[in-house]
């Protein structure tokens, strides 16, 4: 089995806040071709930016108002045709059937994890609220007219999470050989970074696939056939 991942694609209402930057009938091309390089398609975490309306946690109208803003798109990915994994801005994805914070699959005696990687994220493990709400704040001064919020705050996510002495890309290459070899997998996905990655250490190969967010075209394909792993760019 072939398996494309794709993540961060922070889908957002069509305003200031929004940084997928995509024009449709490009990313549809982007989709078709995965589809013809895969056999399944995988949707790693962060689809939509729910975080970011006028209404603070109004999850579910940020979701109406991106399929709304990408008529046909935010559907597509949403259809069921594509399997879903939760990430930090789209947690209230869960709830569609089939999706969750954390897909196993097994296929050609390979086993696959996929996740989208924020459950080692220091900010959103400690202060979940907080960090709810900081990006709310960061989203209204960004529509407000104050571009550059929302990279702030990404700046800050990455300042508090690298620590003093090792970096963020070594901290999810230790965590996700932990997770494989713990639950005996081959090959671990996740997405959270926005930074590509492909790493194999004690028989775990550990994938970051990047983020197509802002103009971006980044995935991951998975060979379960031969527990091959690369990373791409379209």
């Amino acid at each position: 089995m072939r398996i494309c991942a794709i993540s961060d694609l922070h889908i957002g209402s069509g305003d200031r806040t929004d940084r997928f930057g995509h024009a449709m009938p490009e990313f549809h091309r982007f989709l078709d071709d995965m589809e013809r390089r895969s056999d399944r398609i995988v949707l790693v975490g962060d689809i939509l930016d729910t975080h970011h309306g006028v209404v603070p946690f109004d999850f579910f109208g940020e979701v109406r108002r991106a399929a709304a803003a990408y008529p046909g798109l935010v559907d597509r990915l949403l259809s069921g045709a594509y399997h879903i994994v939760s990430g930090n801005h789209d947690e209230c994805l869960e709830t569609l059937p089939g999706a969750g914070s954390l897909k196993t699959i097994d296929a050609d005696g390979t086993r696959v994890i996929l996740l989208h990687g924020h459950q080692y994220d220091r900010l959103i493990r400690w202060a979940p609220h907080v960090c709810a709400v900081g990006n709310w704040a960061g989203g209204r001064f960004e529509a407000a007219g104050m571009p550059g919020a929302l990279r702030f705050l990404d700046r800050f996510d990455d300042w508090a999470n690298n620590g003093v002495q090792r970096s963020r890309t070594d901290i999810y290459r230790d965590r996700a050989v932990a997770l494989g070899a713990e639950h005996r997998a081959a090959v671990v996905v996740m997405g959270h970074l926005h930074k590509q990655d492909l790493h194999r250490d004690r028989g775990v190969t550990y994938v970051n696939c990047g983020s197509c967010v802002q103009g971006r075209f980044e995935f991951a394909l998975i060979d379960t056939a031969t527990g091959g792993a690369e990373v791409g760019r379209w």
